[in-house]
């Protein structure tokens, strides 16, 4: 049984799931664009029994990442909901058949991750190969860009193991999703979808108790690697999933010339800009002293993109013609989508 070579796809704006898809993709030959329909999203949970910190309750709000991955690519990615035991015998079959897999894995148990044996993470990597006489696995990890081979151990692979996932092929069924439903699943999930405060609401709520909190630094508390501690590794979230939201819009700009699209793709642009800046000035504070200045500073450049995102979904209710308040919009979207 050879090693499988896949070559890694990397790119910043993307998950790990994204990036485990993507290089499979490349690998298979298959057509495939990432289709980011979700990634416009944000929910603040501050509610009573709503954890301590603040990064924990920050929500990107995307509760089907590969929605349209079928209708759209003819991708599918499915849970095989194995124990780890049967996993290893599967897994072990479908390398056999130089197939390769989908391993999702607690990165503790990762030795070649940054939070190796400090933090527990879950992350995706692609199976290629497992050595029998080394007793280990070998990983393609779309966040690692160094060359060499990964190995994940068998008795890490037990400690970390979460579940596996197959990748495969179906057919894509006429033209696919229709740019209004796309369009109305984005609006409907901003302020839709039985939600009690909109998006736009929630970033208010999370930028008054950034300003007025007086525990600005136990954000930190627990996560040694600064990038991971939940406000940081969510806020970075928000910021990728509206840059590639405007890939996604651009994208059906080139595939229905609609010129609103492109404009829309830069405005949302610029707010995953402003939120990487939000977040990269929260880091800095968070390995400094308190500053309520800065706290102040942080909570009204959220306040302003809010402005800029809240914006653009009128403009996009405007030309599906909806109503630009939040109840008529959040009715009228439910009613149609």
């Amino acid at each position: 049984m050879h090693p499988l070579e896949i070559a890694p796809f990397f790119n910043k704006q993307m998950n790990c799931l994204e990036g485990v898809i993507a290089a499979l993709a490349n690998h298979a030959g298959d057509p495939y664009t990432m289709l980011c329909a979700e990634s416009w999203g944000f929910k603040y949970i501050d509610r009573l029994e709503a954890p301590p910190l603040i990064g924990l309750k920050i929500r990107a709000d995307i509760p089907n990442k590969k929605r349209f991955l079928e209708s759209d690519n003819g991708i599918m990615v499915q849970d095989r909901e194995l124990s780890a035991e049967p996993a290893l015998e599967w897994m072990l079959a479908q390398l056999s058949e130089a197939r390769p897999v989908i391993l999702r894995i607690d990165s503790y148990w990762c030795p070649w991750n940054e939070v190796y044996q400090k933090q527990s993470i879950r992350h995706y990597v692609i199976v290629t190969h497992f050595d029998r006489e080394a007793q280990s696995f070998h990983c393609m990890d779309p966040m690692v860009q160094k060359a060499g081979i990964l190995r994940l151990p068998l008795s890490h692979y037990y400690k970390g193991y979460k579940s596996c996932l197959t990748y495969s092929r179906v057919p894509v069924v006429g033209e696919g999703t229709s740019l209004r439903e796309v369009l109305l699943h984005t609006v409907n999930g901003l302020m839709g979808n039985g939600r009690e405060t909109s998006a736009f609401e929630d970033m208010e709520k999370l930028a008054g108790e950034i300003q007025t909190t007086s525990r600005f630094k136990d954000e930190t508390t627990g996560y040694p690697v600064i990038g991971t501690a939940p406000l940081i590794f969510n806020l970075v979230w928000i910021a990728k999933g509206r840059l590639n939201y405007a890939d996604f819009l651009v994208h059906l700009f080139d595939k229905h010339g609609v010129v609103e699209l492109k404009a829309w793709a830069d405005e949302i642009r610029q707010a995953g800009k402003e939120w990487m800046l939000v977040s990269a000035v929260a880091a800095k504070l968070l390995m400094q002293k308190e500053s309520t200045s800065i706290q102040r500073s942080i909570a009204d450049r959220i306040r302003n993109v809010a402005l800029r995102e809240q914006s653009v979904h009128q403009e996009i209710c405007g030309f599906l013609g909806l109503s630009h308040e939040a109840e008529g919009a959040t009715k009228r979207c439910c009613d149609l989508g």
